[in-house]
């Protein structure tokens, strides 16, 4: 792995520092962010609380795989007892915080994911916002204009 990594690092810097070489290198990392990102739903938030802990704020993949389980174990049990007496069908899914499994399924995946991936992803935005100081000022104001309009037709729609 160490060797991967300082030949990475000798190919990045063999590169001249042009103007087309920064934009194209931006442009490779701003399409790996997007890929980064584009795996997790953007509708799904991970801005709620489960017996009193915020899911956003947990820092262990162990601790969200433990609000996992116990989940899943509630809504099994949840669901046996429906059978037991003879309900099953008649009364509402199982939820907790007005969120079914599947969505707390997707709540729990997002967080993984976003731990998993927090560093790479601040990495590559830093390695962004540090190259687009050496673009060409036709190029940064190309960009700007790009992420204007784009902020603006957000609004629109």
């Amino acid at each position: 792995m160490a060797k991967t990594t300082k030949a990475v690092a000798k190919a990045t810097t063999a590169l001249e520092l042009t103007p087309e070489n920064v934009t194209s290198t931006i442009d490779n990392l701003k399409a790996q962010l997007a890929k980064l990102k584009s795996n997790v739903p953007e509708a799904v938030s991970t801005d709620i609380s489960y017996n009193g802990t915020n899911i956003k704020s947990v820092a262990k993949v162990s601790e969200l795989l433990e609000i996992s389980a116990s989940i899943h174990a509630r809504a099994a049990a949840y669901n046996e007892e429906t059978k037991r007496y003879g309900v099953e069908g008649k009364v509402k899914e199982f939820t907790v915080a007005d969120k079914t499994v599947a969505q707390w399924k997707e709540i729990i995946e997002k967080a993984i994911f976003e731990l998993v991936n927090k560093k790479q992803i601040e990495q590559i935005e830093n390695a962004i916002k540090r190259l687009s100081k050496f673009e060409d000022e036709k190029t940064q104001l190309q960009r700007e204009f790009e992420g204007i309009v784009g902020s603006a037709s957000e609004l629109l729609a």
